[in-house]
């Protein structure tokens, strides 16, 4: 039995750089480029390989080979009970690791080959159709590895469940844990370093239709790329494939994606936009409903364009069509 599992998360700043490559009556071609770099605030991994069990009785199993390795970032470390919250987030921040990343796509507009005027609203998206095509979060972060980071490889003979379940019962903390694995492994050493961990790098393919009276629909494709490189730890995108009905203008938005991820779970969701604040759910039903909120969060987010993006564009009523 192999299994694993990884978590990572960051914060990031990033630059931008957008061109048109072709404009004519017909559409528009842009394309541009993000450049991220990023501080990996927290992360995590657990490896289990090449684990076997052999069965005894009804009610006893042998765990008769295994290997492990687990690690997480040394920031944690840092974190004590005795310390002011303020002072442990400033530890968290100031003891992490830089990483980078880079968005890139291409995108066309189809264009209305109408003359906007002023009762037709806001002119800001002013398209058919906008198709598009994304690779997003090509890059990874790094960590240092925490005090209790470890490896293991090989068991002693005769480790039962009966055996495990005593010797991990009373285990309140990583350390102790570390303690007793160190009982029944033939080799364990601590890891050092620093580990790194993919981005959610995907694929996206995107389609966004201008319905009339600031509605659009979107449709969107997410292909997880990051598995693709199978010797480094990554972390994935939930998403899948995504239908969003919207009402959206340049500063007013409502947005209602439905949505079916890469954990094969539908989800309806919701968010709003007011000016450069956005605020969104990834399902209601997380919200509304009884069951775990696992995997299925929430979103905040301060959008600010460039200067040259804010500017209300000019009143088109009085021009003639090209």
């Amino acid at each position: 039995m192999d299994a694993s599992i990884t978590g990572s998360t960051w914060v990031e700043i990033f630059g931008s750089y957008a061109r048109t490559i072709l404009d004519d009556d017909v559409g528009r071609l842009n394309t541009g480029i993000t450049v991220k770099a990023s501080r990996g605030v927290a992360g995590a991994f657990a490896e289990v390989d090449n684990a076997r069990f052999q069965r005894e009785s009804s009610n006893l199993s042998i765990l008769t080979q295994a290997g492990a390795s687990y690690g997480y970032s040394s920031n944690f470390d840092r974190w004590q009970k005795q310390k002011q919250t303020n002072e442990n987030v400033h530890d968290l921040f100031a003891y992490s690791e830089g990483g980078i990343a880079v968005d890139v796509g291409v995108e066309y507009y189809i264009k209305t080959q109408a003359v906007k005027t002023y009762e037709d609203g806001d002119d800001y998206y002013d398209y058919k159709w906008k198709i598009g095509l994304s690779l997003l979060d090509a890059g990874m972060n790094q960590y240092k590895y925490g005090r209790e980071s470890r490896t293991l490889r090989g068991l002693r003979s005769d480790i039962n469940d009966t055996l495990l379940d005593a010797k991990f019962r009373t285990v309140t903390s990583l350390g102790e844990a570390n303690d007793s694995l160190a009982t029944i492994a033939q080799s364990m050493s601590r890891l050092t370093g620093k580990f790194t961990v993919l981005n959610p790098m995907r694929l996206v393919l995107n389609a966004d239709r201008f319905i009339g009276n600031d509605f659009y629909i979107n449709g969107e494709i997410s292909v997880n790329l990051s598995g693709v490189f199978k010797k480094y730890r990554y972390v994935s995108e939930m998403n899948f494939i995504t239908v969003t009905p919207r009402w959206e203008t340049r500063k007013l938005g409502a947005y209602l994606p439905i949505q079916y991820n890469a954990a094969g779970k539908f989800w309806i969701g919701g968010a709003f936009k007011a000016g450069p604040l956005l605020l969104g759910v990834h399902n209601w039903a997380n919200v509304f409903g009884k069951k775990s909120i696992q995997n299925g969060g929430g979103y905040l987010a301060i959008v600010i364009r460039a200067w040259t993006n804010n500017k209300d564009k000019a009143d088109r009523r009085l021009n003639c069509p090209d």
